[in-house]
């Protein structure tokens, strides 16, 4: 897509990339999950999305014909980093296990998680996620059970809340909001790297509270502050809108930005990490 010459070749790389996303998307997240703590997961996604949009900035900077390439560009080094990052690790140790190929599991296990004087930590670990594999290859059986029934649903409940939460149309649809409020194409970028920043600082301050505090609590408040500034941003531009030609009220051209960052930071410290942990 870098050395596009035709549009043509833009939509076939376009599908390329969309099946290569596609497929991380479903295996790295839980690759990741399998080897890591779940907050700092969340945590990692957070700087590449971060990075993305100041990278976005940057572009806009860069009064040439071909600024557009740039972006592509970067994007190949995160992926072939990947590619031949993922030649020199051990496979995934749940994966390992459902093979039946314990020893190796085990092995694959404490090269992630030995730091030479865990030992037990990493055999008790070892033995409950085999434990964990066990009662998952009893799936059907387990769905007869009411506790297993409502743990699925728990879980799934929270991914499918999570993804209907609005952030997406937030991170995506940024700059055309800004738009509205009468932002030049400079300022609109600015604003949404500035955005981007929020997520990793927010993700660093849950590292710290997120084992301190219920999860139950924790998703009862991101829910009722999300839905207080999603109400806020809907009231405040229909009552101040930003209409062409006429001036703009600043103060809720501000206060309407400083919600949007707040769901970013609401998201990113809340809800969002809680998608990991529960389940």
């Amino acid at each position: 897509m870098t050395g596009a010459a035709h549009v043509s070749m833009l939509i076939i790389g376009r599908m390329l990339v969309g099946y290569a996303v596609g497929t991380i998307t479903g295996v790295a997240p839980v690759f990741g999950a399998e080897i890591a703590k779940v907050s700092t997961v969340f945590y990692v996604c957070a700087w590449g999305f971060f990075v993305a949009l100041w990278t976005g900035v940057g572009e806009g900077k860069w009064h040439n014909p071909n600024q557009w390439r740039a972006g592509f560009a970067i994007q190949s080094i995160p992926a072939l980093a990947l590619g031949v990052g993922v030649l020199f690790i051990s496979e995934s140790p749940r994966w390992l296990c459902l093979k039946g190929r314990h020893e190796e599991a085990e092995k694959a296990f404490r090269s992630y998680h030995h730091n030479g004087s865990n030992d037990e930590w990493c055999k008790e670990e070892f033995r409950r996620m085999q434990a964990n594999i066990a009662l998952e290859l009893q799936a059907r059986e387990l769905l007869k059970t009411p506790a297993f029934r409502k743990s699925l649903f728990v879980g799934s409940f929270v991914w499918v809340a999570a993804i209907l939460s609005g952030i997406s149309f937030i991170q995506y649809f940024q700059p055309a909001i800004y738009a509205t409020l009468q932002y030049n194409q400079g300022q609109q970028l600015l604003i949404s790297g500035l955005y981007g920043s929020v997520a990793p600082v927010a993700c660093l301050a849950s590292l710290v509270f997120v084992d301190r505090i219920g999860r139950k609590k924790i998703l009862v408040s991101s829910a009722s502050l999300l839905s207080l500034c999603y109400l806020i941003i809907t009231i405040t531009a229909a009552v101040f809108p930003a209409r062409p030609g006429l001036p703009t009220i600043e103060a809720a051209q501000r206060g309407l930005i400083a919600c949007i960052f707040v769901v970013s930071a609401n998201y990113s410290a809340l809800l969002g990490p809680m998608t990991w942990i529960i389940p």
